[in-house]
């Protein structure tokens, strides 16, 4: 991000600190919506689910569909989980049916050794 952006005259700099600082701001507004709409509507608002997931979202950076690798015992990078979603690997589930040499390619070393102990 800080490569891509550069300094401007109206706004100066934009880095990944003011990037995260935005979305972490977003995920306090929005829950706080969230909760007044659901006190107005009386309940009948917006899932709390669907709420949850989209600040999940907000919060990691990866698609919906990517969201199942956050249930995993081993903290992935975002570009890891990112790799491992583009070769259609989403959940806990999948990477043990994938096994080992599927997921090498797409992760750190670390990472493989982490997810695979026997190895």
């Amino acid at each position: 991000i800080e490569a891509t952006f550069s300094a401007t005259p109206f706004a100066g700099s934009v880095s990944a600190g003011y990037v995260r600082s935005l979305a972490d701001l977003t995920r306090y507004h929005l829950r706080s919506a969230f909760e007044v709409a659901d006190v107005l509507l009386l309940g009948a608002g917006p899932d709390e689910g669907d709420v949850t997931r989209l600040l999940d979202q907000l919060e990691t950076g990866l698609p919906a569909s990517a969201l199942g690798l956050l249930d995993l015992n081993v903290r992935l990078t975002r570009g890891e989980a990112l790799a491992l979603h583009s070769a259609g690997i989403v959940t806990p589930e999948d990477i043990r049916n994938a096994g080992v040499e599927r997921v090498r390619p797409v992760v750190s070393a670390a990472t493989v050794s982490s997810l695979f102990p026997e190895t």
